[in-house]
């Protein structure tokens, strides 16, 4: 699709009547759910239809919503979320988040990303091809994974919103998850990180993408994002405050990406 057509497209979005969507927790929350410290600060608010795309297209996706989403921010591990969506189902995060107009949010998500990942993730293993294996959790429609199956490292694909897929072993040489500790829920974070947790192997490795944000979190900064299904954006601090919780030690490349591993068993220990 040529950009002309995707505007028109685009402008046609705009002019329908967003969808109700449901009920959303206004009351503050009472602390942070990463540090448990009750010194929150109420960030801003963002309008429901608000999305990275916005900023990335310079053409908003969707007409406001005019529906308020309140961010908060850690005044202690610098962790900024929302509560709105506390009381959500996933279904309802599927039918109003998660549907056929996800991809205005996030066009690379079907294509561009999975297969800049996958190429990514084979360059560095590909000595590893037989022998590793490779569980990409919240791997969206699997096109990660068949990429790099096609490689031929073996890898599965799991994502409670996208694919119902069951992995087949106990755990993993490598679990990657990429864009997708943002969109959970922030009284979830330590229970989702565990889940991931338990398919890491003893000698593994996590491969982390979520963009970080230390002094620059503003409300109206592009990564917070309601339509988006950004709800949970992590400081440097907190994403190391959350891994301890589950044993792992995380190692930052840069402000995108991030090397997660078990704790030695002595640190553990300590």
């Amino acid at each position: 699709m040529e950009f002309g057509e995707r505007a028109v497209f685009t402008l046609a979005r705009m002019t329908k009547a967003p969808l109700p969507i449901p009920a959303i927790c206004s009351e503050p929350p009472s602390r942070c759910s990463v540090c448990a410290t009750d010194r929150l600060a109420h960030l801003g608010a963002r309008d429901f239809g608000d999305n990275a795309n916005d900023f990335h297209s310079g053409t908003r996706m969707f007409a406001p919503y005019r529906v308020d989403i309140a961010y908060y921010r850690c005044c202690a591990c610098g962790f900024t979320f929302t509560n709105a969506f506390d009381k959500w189902t996933p279904q309802d995060f599927r039918d109003h988040i998660y549907n056929d107009d996800y991809l205005l949010t996030d066009p690379p998500f079907a294509e561009e990303r999975p297969l800049r990942n996958a190429r990514l993730v084979a360059g560095l293993w590909h000595c590893e091809k037989g022998s590793t294996a490779v569980l990409d959790y919240g791997g969206g429609n699997g096109r990660f994974a068949d990429v790099m199956n096609q490689c031929g490292i073996v890898c599965e694909s799991m994502d409670v919103f996208h694919r119902t897929d069951e992995p087949t072993r106990g755990s993993y040489d490598l679990v990657t998850c990429f864009e997708v500790i943002e969109h959970v829920p922030h009284g979830d974070q330590a229970d989702w990180l565990a889940g991931l947790r338990r398919f890491v192997g003893p000698a593994g490795r996590v491969l982390m993408s979520t963009l970080v944000l230390d002094r620059d979190a503003v409300v109206g900064h592009h990564y917070i994002a309601p339509r988006n299904g950004h709800i949970s954006i992590h400081s440097g601090r907190s994403i190391r405050t959350l891994a301890e919780k589950s044993g792992l030690e995380v190692y930052s490349i840069n402000q995108e990406m991030h090397m997660l591993r078990p704790r030695a068993a002595q640190d553990q220990c300590d």
